[in-house]
C-alpha cells in the first residue's frame, strides 16, 4: 500500500469589493461655471470623489473627449456639491464622478455616475453680470431740482451713478450700488449742462454704462390766467418764462383728467380758442396749461382754471343796478328781455366792466345779456344775468387769507348759509332777522363759493343768491390725485409700546420773506380698531429725512375718526416757514397693536395743485415712515406719497 499523501487546496483570491456609485448626479449652469450636485451617500468609508469631463471647445458641436479621472479637490464622505469655475461661455461641459474608498493599491472605486442614459450630466456656463439699464433719462424743472430714473437691469441688485460737468471727459460718483432707480438733486449751477451715467451691479459684476446728456430746460411760465365766454371763445395769457423760445398749450374740461392740444410751439404769450358751447359738459371745471419750450427741451406745466367770463348785476335798488362784466377786456355791447334795454346798447369801453341800470321796475325780474359786438347776435353771446331788483344780494367784503365778510342786502327776514368746501360746508344759522353781515373763518388759498337760502335745510330750491370768492395766501395740494394704498398708523403685535409715523415732506415757495402756516388737511380712510394717541406734527428737514422727533410744531385738531378730510392748524412761532425749504408733516400714535390704526390716504400721483401759482411750492413724490419703541429706528422711503394739502400766507 503506497504511503499516505497530503496535498493542500488550491489558493483562493479574496474578490475586490466595489464602492457604491454616487445618486443624484446634477449640473447646473453658473457664472462663468459648472455646478455638480448628488445625494449625501451615507459612507464614512468615501476617501474622496473623481471626476471626468468633456467639453465642446470650439462652439460647433465637437467635444474633445473625456479627460482623465481627476480628483475633486478638498471632497471627502461629507462632499456633495462642487462648482468647476473659470469656464468658456457658449460651451457644454460633461461630467461624469465616482466614489474613491481608500488608498492606492487598496482604493476600492464605484461606478461612473450618472447611472442611465445618457451617462453623463451636462450645463453651459453663462454670464450672471447684469445687462445695462434699457435707458436712462433726465427731468429738469427750471433752476430748482431735476430727477435722474432709469429701468431696472434684471438681475442687478445695486446702481452706480456717476455725473459729469465736462461732457463726459471727468467723472464724480454721486451713487455707489444703491438699490434705486432714480437720484433727486435739489438746485444746481444754473444753465449748466449736465451728463448722467448708471451701470448696474450685482455680486458678479458691473454692466457696460449708460449716458444722457441734460440740458437746463426753460423755467414754467408765470402769471397764467384764462377766460372763457358764453360764445365758446376762450383766451389765456401768461407772462414770458426764462429762457423759453415758445410754448404749448392744453385744454381740459374734465379738471385736467384727460387734455387737448390747442396751440403748439407758438412764440407768444397769448393764446385764443373755440370750443362749441353745446359740446361743453354742464357746469364744467374748465383748466388750461401751459409748457414752456426752447427747442426740443421742454420746461414744467402750469395749470390754470379758466373762469367764466361773467355778467353780474350788482348795486340793486327799487329801480336801478349796476351790469359788471369780469374777464373780459374788449368792448362790449348788452340787451335785456324786457324793459327799457330791449335793443342793443353800446359799445361799452374795453376794461370798463360796469354799466349803471336806471328805469327798472321794482320786483320784476330781467335778463340782460352781453355779446362781443354790435346787434346782440346770438352767435356773439358772452354771458347772462337774472335778477329782480330789490331781491337777495350775497356779497363779500374784507377778503384775507384766513378771514372774509360774508353780506345779504334786501333780505328782512332770518336766513341761512352754507359753502360748497370748507368749514361752513354744513348749513349756518339761523342769521337773525336784520343782521346782514357775518364772519367767516377760512383756509389761504382756496377758493369758495357761499350761498344764502330761506330755510334751514339750504334746499336748492330756496337758495337766494351766492358769491364765489378766493382767499389771499398759498396752498399746495394733492388730495385731488387718484388713491392707491393708506398709510397705516399700526403698530407690530410683538410690540408693547411702539411709536408709528407717516410723514410727508413738502418744500416752500420762492417768496423771499417766508411763510406762515396756517393748517395741514389730510385725507383719511378712517380707523381700524380702537387706536389712541393720535398727533399731527411739523418738523424741520434733515436730509432726506425729517429732523429731530421734537417737532417745530403741533397742530391742532381731532383725530380721523371716519373717512374724509380733516384740517389741522397751526399756531404759534414754530409755523414760521423759510422760504425754498423742505418741511415734514409727521402724524403719529402710539401704544397700538396691529389691530387699531389710523389710515391716512395716498397716492402714487406725482403732480399736485398750486393756488395761486407759486413757484417752488411741491409735495414729495413718496412718504416716509417709521415705528420704534424707543425713538431709536430710521426713516424708510414708502411706496406712495401721503395725501395733503398744505395753506400758508406770504409774509
Amino acid at each position: 500500500m503506497p504511503p499516505c499523501s497530503f496535498s493542500p487546496p488550491p489558493p483562493t483570491l479574496e474578490a475586490q469589493s466595489e464602492a457604491a456609485r454616487p445618486t443624484g448626479l446634477s449640473a447646473t449652469a453658473g457664472h462663468h461655471g459648472v455646478t455638480l450636485t448628488w445625494n449625501d451617500p451615507s459612507n464614512p468609508s468615501i476617501n474622496r470623489y473623481e471626476y471626468q469631463v468633456n467639453h465642446n471647445n470650439t462652439g460647433t458641436g465637437k467635444l474633445t473627449g473625456w479627460t482623465a479621472w481627476a480628483d475633486i479637490p478638498n471632497s471627502d464622505a461629507t462632499t456633495t456639491t462642487h462648482t468647476f469655475t473659470g469656464l468658456a461661455l457658449g460651451k457644454e461641459y460633461r461630467y461624469k464622478i465616482r466614489v474613491v474608498e481608500g488608498f492606492g493599491q487598496d482604493a476600492v472605486y464605484s461606478k461612473p455616475a450618472p447611472a442611465a442614459s445618457p451617462w453623463y450630466v451636462s450645463a453651459i456656463p453663462t454670464d450672471l453680470t447684469p445687462p445695462p439699464v434699457a435707458d436712462i433719462w433726465a427731468v429738469r424743472v427750471c433752476d430748482h431740482l431735476f430727477k435722474v430714473y432709469w429701468h431696472q437691469s434684471p438681475g442687478a441688485t445695486g446702481y452706480d451713478l456717476n455725473m459729469s460737468l465736462t461732457k463726459g471727459k471727468t467723472w464724480q460718483r454721486v451713487m455707489t450700488n444703491k438699490n434705486n432707480n432714480g437720484w433727486k438733486m435739489i438746485y444746481w449751477t444754473k444753465n449748466k449742462t449736465f451728463w448722467f451715467g448708471v451701470r448696474a451691479v450685482n455680486a458678479h459684476g458691473a454692466s457696460e454704462w449708460r449716458n444722457v446728456e441734460s440740458i437746463a430746460p426753460p423755467c414754467p411760465v408765470e402769471g397764467l390766467q384764462a377766460s372763457y365766454a358764453a360764445n365758446g371763445d376762450m383766451t389765456a395769457t401768461w407772462q414770458p418764462a426764462k429762457r423759453a423760445t415758445s410754448y404749448d398749450v392744453n385744454f381740459s374740461a374734465d379738471a385736467g383728467r384727460s387734455w387737448q392740444r390747442m396751440e403748439s410751439n407758438i412764440s407768444a404769450t397769448s393764446a385764443s380758442f373755440y370750443k362749441n358751447p353745446s359740446a361743453l359738459p354742464y357746469n364744467p371745471n374748465f383748466l388750461v396749461a401751459v409748457q414752456s419750450r426752447k427747442g426740443n427741451i421742454t420746461g414744467g406745466w402750469r395749470n390754470a382754471p379758466i373762469t367764466r367770463v361773467q355778467l353780474t348785476a350788482d348795486n340793486i335798488a327799487n329801480t336801478t343796478a349796476t351790469l359788471n362784466l369780469s374777464e373780459y377786456a374788449a368792448q362790449w355791447w348788452y340787451d335785456a328781455d324786457t324793459g327799457p334795454h330791449t335793443t342793443c346798447q353800446g359799445p361799452v369801453a374795453a376794461n370798463d366792466s360796469d354799466e349803471d341800470l336806471t328805469g327798472l321796475t321794482e320786483h320784476q325780474q330781467y335778463t340782460y345779456k352781453a355779446y362781443t359786438a354790435a346787434g346782440c347776435n346770438a352767435g356773439d353771446l358772452l354771458a347772462s344775468v337774472t335778477f329782480e331788483p330789490s331781491g337777495d344780494v350775497l356779497s363779500v367784503e374784507n377778503v384775507t387769507a384766513t378771514t372774509a365778510t360774508l353780506k345779504i342786502e334786501n333780505h328782512t327776514g332770518q336766513w341761512w348759509y352754507k359753502a360748497d368746501t370748507g368749514p361752513d360746508s354744513d348749513c349756518q344759522g339761523p342769521v337773525a332777522a336784520g343782521t346782514t353781515t357775518v364772519a367767516l373763518s377760512l383756509i389761504p388759498g382756496t377758493e369758495y363759493t357761499y350761498k344764502s337760502y330761506d330755510v334751514s335745510t339750504c334746499a336748492d330750491t330756496h337758495e337766494g343768491a351766492s358769491v364765489t370768492f378766493t382767499t389771499g395766501g398759498v396752498s399746495v395740494s394733492n388730495l385731488d390725485e387718484n388713491s392707491v394704498a393708506d398709510c397705516s398708523f399700526g403698530g407690530q403685535s410683538n410690540f408693547t409700546k411702539v411709536l408709528v409715523v407717516c410723514g410727508t415732506g413738502f418744500t416752500t415757495g420762492n417768496a423771499s420773506n417766508g411763510y406762515t402756516l396756517h393748517s395741514v388737511t389730510g385725507r383719511f380712510k378712517g380707523k381700524s380698531g380702537t387706536p389712541t394717541g393720535f398727533s399731527i406734527a411739523l418738523h424741520a428737514a434733515s436730509g432726506s429725512n425729517p429732523g429731530s422727533v421734537i417737532s417745530t410744531a403741533t397742530l391742532s385738531g381731532s383725530a380721523p375718526e371716519t373717512a374724509g378730510e380733516y384740517t389741522y392748524t397751526c399756531s404759534g412761532s414754530g409755523c414760521e416757514l423759510a422760504a425754498s425749504t423742505t418741511y415734514y408733516v409727521l402724524l403719529s400714535t402710539s401704544n397700538q397693536s396691529g389691530e387699531h390704526f389710523y389710515r391716512l390716504e395716498t397716492t402714487s400721483a406725482t403732480s399736485e395743485t398750486l393756488t395761486p401759482l407759486s413757484n417752488g411750492w411741491l409735495i414729495a413724490d413718496k412718504g416716509v415712515n417709521r415705528q420704534t419703541t424707543d425713538n431709536s429706528d430710521g426713516w424708510s422711503v414708502g411706496t406712495y406719497a401721503n395725501k395733503i394739502k398744505v395753506a400758508a400766507t406770504v409774509k
